[in-house]
């Protein structure tokens, strides 16, 4: 099966940082999308040696090309950071080469203090398959809960889906963890990554996760910081008029892809029946994700955030661009009753408009909320008329 992807390497005169988490399908997709004029496969041992010895064989070997603006790939650079000097030099030369470069972690790169090329590579990002690149062959039952790695989503057979993800979870605490060195004490992390698919979309405190885990809460903070480094997941700021107090306050964190977050629970057997509070989470844990990556797919400068007030009124996102705000909560109901957060927001702020984002089959408009599919919700923000409407 051949699925194109959203994002787009070669539009771009400059050089690009490529990151995704593991698995997300990097080296598969320029394999097949792009046609440098040298690949360099830093997981190759040989390539690894070869450029450790003496780094400044990327530029000869660049050099000897003898052509103007030549591309060079060079997968997985956080094997070897200290090679983006040579990057650097090789970029500025007379030939002004261009490089894709890939990793599935900034964080040994910014750890080693590497040449991050100052200003002269874009950073662009790689997910897992979104809906508008699968929607032809798409079930979302089976997505919320294995989710849209692209190899574990092609398999086809549950039981073999179950155990490629078991495996993912496992290889990243072995390759990304162990082998790297981000932490001395590889129990205590592995109790950490199971605890933390639990309280997956939930505000993190970190004092109380160290009090159930044992550990300090500054160690929780480094815990959540390579998940995040290493692109397993992010952070979603609560909503606050003032940006720097948004800062101060608790945020959600949400894993990079729904089947990580049940491989961590070990609930990839357990059927997931509409209705119920897991099926809930999971749906809502995908919107957040598919509208995450609409807007770094499309180059939207949309802000995300969650709203949640001292007496519990919540909304699960809100959208701001160039001022204008849209608060979006999402209900995984086909006919979800008015939601009590959004009115508590539409009381007390100025919004472009409202929605209600659920399993509808029509669009329908109650107390100034427009209650939509998620599916249109998706397209919206792809066709760029969220904010225009």
């Amino acid at each position: 099966m051949n699925i194109e992807r959203l994002i787009s390497v070669d539009r771009f005169e400059v050089s690009a940082f490529l990151f995704g988490c593991r698995q997300v399908g990097k080296t598969w997709f320029l394999r097949h999308n792009i046609k440098p004029d040298i690949y360099i496969d830093m997981l190759k041992k040989s390539e690894l040696v070869r450029y450790t010895a003496n780094a400044e064989l990327l530029y000869a070997e660049i050099e000897a090309l003898n052509v103007m603006s030549p591309l060079i790939v060079i997968d997985e650079i956080q094997k070897l950071p200290g090679l983006l000097d040579e990057v650097h030099r090789a970029i500025e030369s007379p030939f002004e080469a261009r490089f894709i470069l890939t990793g599935s972690s900034a964080r040994k790169l910014k750890r080693n203090h590497a040449n991050m090329l100052g200003g002269r590579a874009v950073t662009l990002n790689l997910f897992p398959f979104c809906y508008s690149e699968i929607k032809d062959n798409f079930s979302l039952t089976e997505y919320l809960q294995f989710g849209g790695l692209p190899r574990i989503y092609m398999t086809k057979s549950r039981k073999l889906k179950k155990k490629m993800l078991e495996s993912y979870v496992a290889t990243y605490l072995k390759e990304e963890i162990y082998e790297e060195s981000l932490i001395r004490n590889l129990p205590a992390f592995t109790r950490f990554l199971e605890f933390a698919g639990y309280e997956n979309g939930n505000a993190i405190n970190c004092s109380s996760i160290s009090m159930q885990l044992g550990v300090s809460s500054n160690t929780v903070r480094e815990y959540f910081k390579i998940l995040e480094d290493t692109l397993l997941g992010f952070y979603l700021l609560p909503f606050n008029k003032s940006h720097r107090k948004r800062l101060a306050k608790h945020p959600k964190f949400y894993f990079s892809d729904p089947g990580i977050v049940f491989a961590l629970k070990r609930m990839l057997s357990v059927e997931l029946i509409e209705g119920t509070s897991l099926f809930g989470d999971a749906f809502e844990h995908f919107i957040v994700l598919e509208v995450t990556k609409a807007i770094s797919y499309m180059e939207e400068e949309i802000s995300l955030s969650f709203f949640r007030t001292s007496d519990g009124a919540e909304v699960d996102l809100i959208l701001e661009k160039h001022g204008k705000v849209i608060p979006v909560e999402i209900k995984s109901s086909t006919a979800p009753a008015t939601p009590s957060g959004l009115r508590s927001f539409l009381r007390d702020h100025k919004v472009s408009a409202a929605y209600c984002v659920c399993r509808t089959p029509r669009m329908y408009k109650r107390d100034d909320i427009n209650f939509i599919s998620w599916q249109m919700l998706i397209d919206k923000l792809y066709d760029k008329t969220l904010f225009e409407d």
